[in-house]
């Protein structure tokens, strides 16, 4: 494989990968539409769970970004493994604790696993 082939081969994977992160940050935003006008709008969130949901919300956004501007490969991919991992664990714990409290609905379990897959 020559030099040009293996630069191709990096740009697709980028673009792929930034494609991935706009489904899921979608995903995200929609999920938590979807949420908000199930449960009648905003109720009994602290100004502390809506700022960990907007960190949580932009790690995805900023990734668009960031999987097409990292140019060194191992820190690009490590990026994105690591952002991936922790927006994959936050997804469990929420359906995990939608469960717990009884108010997981069909439509959050659907976007739930759809994010995870993303």
């Amino acid at each position: 494989m020559n030099l040009n082939n293996k630069s191709i081969e990096i740009t697709d994977l980028r673009t792929k990968l930034s494609t991935l992160w706009i489904i899921v940050s979608l995903n995200y935003v929609y999920g938590n539409v979807f949420t908000l006008l199930g449960n009648g709008i905003i109720i009994n969130f602290t100004q502390e769970s809506l700022l960990g949901a907007a960190i949580f919300v932009e790690t995805s956004i900023t990734m668009v970004f960031l999987s097409r501007m990292v140019n060194n490969y191992r820190t690009n991919r490590w990026l994105n493994i690591v952002v991936g991992f922790v927006n994959i664990l936050a997804t469990i714990g929420s359906l995990v604790i939608g469960f717990l409290n009884g108010t997981q609905y069909a439509y959050n379990v659907f976007f739930g696993v759809l994010e995870i897959l993303g």
